[in-house]
Parts: structure tokens; C-alpha cells; sequence
């Protein structure tokens, strides 16, 4: 395929300037601040996300976006900077040893800096907190927090010599949980009482921060004890950021913002912000700026390897500001080549369920899904979106699986609005070619998952498919029936329909799906433009299906109001009127009819014909016109098929 082709020319140039470029140490898969730095790794400048943090007026902030996007390096860093110290006895430190970590970057240069070190903060990340049972998840909670608790153990101490006083209930709860022996209610309060020992101590409120909250949510989806896993997590993050009034701030990352869960209900000046948000927009990922600066570092200058860097790794609009997929750009610069790598990182979102081997190859939105991988690069499709995941609709709702696939870093939008529903209403797109190798995998997937197919039969299947040619496509759609079997039988057209397409989208290299769905007075059902300097027609199909064969007499009948339909339904008038389809060279359009049978009297399981009719473009334009001028109430059905050409030029004499 051509992104293989860039992929492969990008990494040839990159083997023959071995000897001046750079490889970059980045830090990848680290996610401790102060490692990174100490350790000389390549950080990009992100410390004025401390600035805006500070400077927020929300007690409560919420961050989305997609795995693998920086955000826990991003509160790591949040942590080092606001984090007081303290000496063995419990005494602050007046030089905080942190200090020096923020040195050579932009907040240094803001009176922010005055604030770095003058905060006790609470920092935990739930991106372990899985299990196979409630219990496990219950248990991972208490060690994490027992973790948490130890680095506080000078309150204990300070309380036992008699230098803090604190309530002896709270200390034996801190106790308890420090040595895990605490049981669900104390971990549920946990947060609250380390944020009140904590504001009692030092004087001054905790900032709390939570990374990745999400996970054990997410992980536990579709399982025995979700309902389990939401009620602990509503008691432990309620307590601790809803209704802690020791908290300073609190801060708090995740991919998606989970609705009907009760976690956000009722948040009092709270605040959250996707990847639809302006705010905060520019410090989880790689700005192009950013970008074009390691690419300096590493002494990378060439055109068609920054322009393959771009394609593969770039085009995720947040908040109106362009970003590079973080992980991608860090493993790129580690090893100095073009390669899909966030794909290969992909983890549950859903229970345990992917994004690319669940939501993407649901029937809700695989029509979409074909339609967005055809005009990659080119078009939008517009899609509604709910902007809070909701985990119970996930299967029957197709704008809680748009929500999957855009907060999960799998869809970029343009322009959107909201509805009267709240929902976005949005113009989507494939983002980049990694993303883009994605889609193509779950479409494969979805067809093979149909045909109950393996890889080494899929690839097989049209081996040398041309949607031109007639007998080719015949050929391969009878292959696929024959895969298929006897559940033709129970399946309806849309079935079919979308096996044909995505064969057509998947194996043809020459056309490109349409994504208009309704032209002059019906919806096509599939539309194939050309591409420029690969072929010049336009084809339309139109799908049938004859779950009960009987007879020639009634496949002509079935096949001529196919071809009729598209006649009479105008499908020709959307190409036609899209003149920059045709602009490069294209100069004819072929309409097809494309019927399934069942158990024909042939003696074969099932099989499909095909009538085709082609005309010139001046020749549809002509015949568009005359149905298009037609009384309203002019109907004709079942023409046989020796018929349909008298009755399209009869039409033409008529009303031209």
C-alpha cells in the first residue's frame, strides 16, 4: 500500500544519513520527572502546564486524553515542582533539592517559580489498579495507598513523640493502612484523612493528584464485579477530591470522563478537559514547533523524511492546536526509523476488550468506519459523539463508540458543535497513517471474523482484485459467498453490503469509497470515485438480495430494478454535480447490480450476477436531467432487463 511505500523510502534515506544524524535520548517509557532530568534524557519543555495549573480557579481539575500521551510524566513533573520536603524529624526543608530541576526551563522565568517546593502534595497513579476479581482490585488499592502512606510516616512519628497533635482514630486508621491491614471503608477514606493530617501538620491544604483514575473502570468493564470496582471507586475518589474540604486542588488524569458512574455527579467547581479543550491543549503530546526542534537536534533535514514523520505521527486537533502523537515522536527519535509504534502499545480500554479488535468492527459503525478510512487524507465525515463515555450503551449506541474512538486517540475532529442533547456534532477524521493501519487491521478483521477466515486465507481472498474489472469482482464475491456458507441465508443485505465494500476498500487500490450516503431521491449504497492518474470511472452499486430463488425469469426481474432504481433514484446526481471528481481525468460512469442468490436451482449453496450498464459522463449527465424532469409520480417496476435500455431512452425523448 502507498503508506507502506513512504515508510519504507523515509527509512531508506534514514540508513544512508546514519552517519550525520542523531538518535536522541528520550525517555521512553519513563515517567519520573526527576529521573528524566537527572538522567539527561531529551525533555520537552511542558513546566508552564505548572503555570496554568496554579493559576486555575477550578478546585477540581480533570485531563483526558489517550494512553501513551504524557500524562503521567505531566503530573510527575506537577509533583516535583509544588512537593515541600521534609528532613527525617519532619521539619520542612528551606532549599528545596528540587528546585534545581526546573532550572533551564520556562517556568523558571515566572514568578511561579516562588511557589516551587511550598506544597504538601498527595501523588498517586491508578495505572496498576487492575485484577482479575474484585478482591485483587481491592487489594492493589490498599498496597497502593499503603505506598502512599509510608512516604508520610513522620506524621505517625511526630504524633507518637508528641510533637503533632492529631486525633488517635485518625492515626490508627493512617496505621492500619500503612501496614494493609485496613479494610474497604478506611481505604475509602484514605485520601481525606491524609489530606487532613496533612493540612493540620503543615498548615497549609494538600494539592492531591490522581493519574489515570480511569483504569480500574476501564479495566473491569463487562465483568462480574464492575459494579463492585464503581462502587469502591465512587466511595475512594468522592471522599478524597469530591467532598475533601482539607484539598487544596486537586488534579486528576484519565482517558475518558465515564458517565452514569456517580464519580463526577455533584462536583462542586470542578472542571474537565478533553481533547476538544483549548486549555491545557499543549502540554500532553508534541506541538509542531516542538517537533521540528528535535528534528533540528537530531540533524534531520530532509524533506520526505520529515514530510513521512508528519503522515505517520502527526494531525490530532486539540483544542484547535495541531499535535504529534507523543509515543510515536519518543520512539521515533530513539531508533531513527518510520514504524507504527503506538499501535503496538495498545492496551484494554473496555473491560478487556481493544479498541481496534471491539468498538472499530461493531455493525453500528462499520459503514462509518469504511467511509473514513476511503477518504483518508481527503474528506470528514460528520458523526455524533457523546462527550462522557458511558460503558453501559457502548454496545448499542453509536456516539458512546464514537466517544470510545475520539477520547481514545483514534479520531481527530474539526469543526464541531453540541446539540440540543449535549452531544458533539462534529466533522471526524483518521488523524495520521499510524492510526490509519489501524483501521485497515480491524476492517480485515471484521471480514475475516465474518468468513471465519485466517490471515493467510484473507490475503488470498482477490489476490489480484481490480474493481474494474467485472469478472474480478464476481469472481472474489463468490469466493467470499462460498467462505460464507449457509449463513447467507439468515443475514440481511446490509450484511453483504458491507463484506463487498470493505473487499472493494481493502484489496482496490484505484478507487475510493464515497462518503455521501443519499444522492438525488434514495441513499447509494456504494459509490467509488477514481483515483487521479489510476483510472477514470465512476462506479455505483447498487446491492440486492433473493433469499428464495425460483427462477431466470425472476433474477432479471430483481436484477433490472436494481439498475432501474438507480436510474430512477437519481444516485447518478451527486457525482455529477461533484465536478472535482472528475476534474483529473475521468470521463465515464458504470453502474452495477449486484444480486445474491440463495440456494439457486443451479445446484450451487449461493452465488451473485451482475448487470451493469456504462455511459458517458455527458450521457449520465443527459439521462440525470431527463429523470430529474419526470412527473413526480412516474414509477416503473420490474422492467425485465431487455427493457431497461428502451425504457431509459424512451425517458430521454420524453422529458429531454
Amino acid at each position: 500500500m502507498a503508506e507502506l511505500q513512504s515508510i519504507d523510502k523515509a527509512n531508506e534515506l534514514l540508513r544512508k544519513m546514519s552517519g550525520d544524524i542523531k538518535a536522541l535520548p528520550m525517555p521512553m517509557g519513563l515517567s519520573d520527572f526527576k529521573a528524566v532530568i537527572n538522567d539527561k534524557y531529551t525533555y520537552v519543555d511542558k513546566t508552564l502546564f505548572v503555570e496554568e495549573v496554579l493559576n486555575s480557579s477550578a478546585n477540581v481539575i480533570l485531563i483526558t486524553r489517550p494512553r501513551r500521551w504524557g500524562k503521567t510524566l505531566g503530573m510527575s513533573m506537577l509533583r516535583y515542582f509544588l512537593s515541600l520536603e521534609v528532613d527525617s524529624k519532619g521539619k520542612e526543608v528551606e532549599n528545596n533539592p528540587n528546585r534545581s530541576l526546573f532550572d533551564n526551563f520556562e517556568i523558571a522565568k515566572t514568578d511561579k517559580i516562588n511557589e516551587q517546593g511550598k506544597h504538601p502534595v498527595i501523588f498517586l497513579t491508578l495505572k496498576d489498579i487492575n485484577g482479575n476479581s474484585y478482591k485483587e482490585i481491592e487489594n492493589n488499592l490498599m498496597q497502593k495507598m499503603s505506598e502512599v502512606f509510608w512516604e508520610f510516616i513522620y506524621l505517625h512519628d511526630a504524633f507518637k513523640k508528641n510533637t503533632f497533635i492529631a486525633n488517635e482514630a485518625d492515626i490508627d486508621q493512617f496505621d492500619r493502612i500503612r501496614r494493609r491491614l485496613a479494610d474497604k471503608s478506611d481505604i475509602t477514606g484514605s485520601i481525606k484523612l491524609l489530606s487532613r493530617l496533612l493540612s493540620n501538620y503543615h498548615g497549609k491544604a494538600p494539592f492531591v493528584l490522581i493519574d489515570e483514575y480511569d483504569v480500574p473502570l476501564n479495566n473491569s468493564y463487562n465483568t462480574v464485579y464492575y459494579d463492585d470496582t464503581l462502587s469502591l471507586m465512587k466511595g475512594f475518589l468522592g471522599a478524597g477530591i469530591k467532598d475533601n474540604e482539607y484539598m487544596k486542588r486537586g488534579v486528576v488524569t484519565g482517558v475518558f470522563k465515564i458517565a452514569k458512574s456517580g464519580l463526577w455527579t455533584g462536583m462542586n467547581n470542578s472542571s474537565d478537559y478533553s481533547i476538544l479543550s483549548r486549555e491545557y491543549a499543549q502540554y500532553f503530546g508534541f506541538t509542531e514547533n516542538e517537533v521540528e526542534a528535535l528534528l533540528c537536534q537530531a540533524n534531520i533535514g530532509d524533506e520526505t523524511i520529515k514530510s513521512s514523520v508528519k503522515e505517520w505521527y502527526n494531525g490530532y486537533n486539540i483544542g484547535g492546536v495541531t499535535m504529534y502523537n507523543p509515543w510515536s515522536i519518543i520512539n521515533f527519535f530513539s531508533r531513527l526509523q518510520v514504524a507504527p509504534y503506538w499501535i503496538n502499545t495498545e492496551s484494554a480500554v473496555a473491560g478487556e476488550g481493544r479498541l481496534s479488535t471491539e468498538v472499530m468492527i461493531t455493525e453500528q459503525v462499520h459503514d462509518e468506519i469504511n467511509l473514513l478510512i476511503a477518504n483518508f487524507g481527503k474528506e470528514t465525515l460528520k458523526i455524533t459523539i457523546n462527550p462522557e463515555v458511558v460503558f453501559v450503551t457502548i454496545n448499542q449506541e453509536a456516539d458512546s463508540l464514537w466517544g470510545l474512538l475520539l477520547f481514545g486517540g483514534y479520531l481527530s475532529v474539526e469543526k464541531f458543535t453540541y446539540d440540543s442533547m449535549g452531544r458533539v456534532v462534529a466533522q471526524a477524521k483518521i488523524p495520521n497513517k499510524e492510526v490509519l493501519s489501524i483501521y485497515n487491521n480491524s476492517i480485515s478483521l471484521w471480514v475475516k471474523k465474518k468468513l471465519l477466515i485466517d490471515q493467510k486465507k484473507f490475503d488470498a481472498l482477490g489476490e489480484s482484485f481490480s474493481l474494474e474489472d467485472i469478472d474480478c469482482v464476481r469472481t472474489t464475491i463468490n469466493e467470499t459467498l462460498e467462505l460464507y456458507e449457509n449463513r447467507i441465508a439468515e443475514e440481511s443485505e446490509s450484511i453483504f453490503h458491507g463484506l463487498i465494500q470493505s473487499l472493494c476498500l481493502l484489496k482496490g487500490e484505484k478507487h475510493r469509497l464515497a462518503s455521501e450516503s443519499r444522492s438525488g431521491l434514495g441513499r447509494i449504497d456504494s459509490i467509488f470515485y477514481p483515483v487521479v492518474g489510476k483510472s477514470n470511472t465512476i462506479i455505483i452499486h447498487e446491492y440486492k438480495i433473493i433469499k428464495d430463488f425460483k427462477d431466470e425469469a425472476q433474477l432479471k426481474t430483481v436484477l433490472s430494478d436494481a439498475i432501474w432504481q438507480i436510474y430512477e433514484k437519481i444516485y447518478m446526481d451527486v457525482p455529477l454535480l461533484n465536478n472535482k471528481y472528475f476534474d483529473g481525468g475521468c470521463s465515464g460512469v458504470e453502474l452495477r447490480a449486484i444480486v445474491i442468490l440463495c440456494n439457486p436451482v443451479t445446484g450451487r449453496k449461493f452465488t451473485c450476477e451482475i448487470m451493469t450498464r456504462n455511459h458517458s459522463i455527458g450521457e449520465m449527465k443527459e439521462i440525470a436531467k431527463a429523470f430529474q424532469s419526470r412527473p413526480k409520480d412516474r414509477v416503473r417496476i420490474g422492467i425485465l432487463k431487455s427493457e431497461v435500455d428502451a425504457e431509459v431512452e424512451k425517458y430521454m425523448k420524453i422529458y429531454m
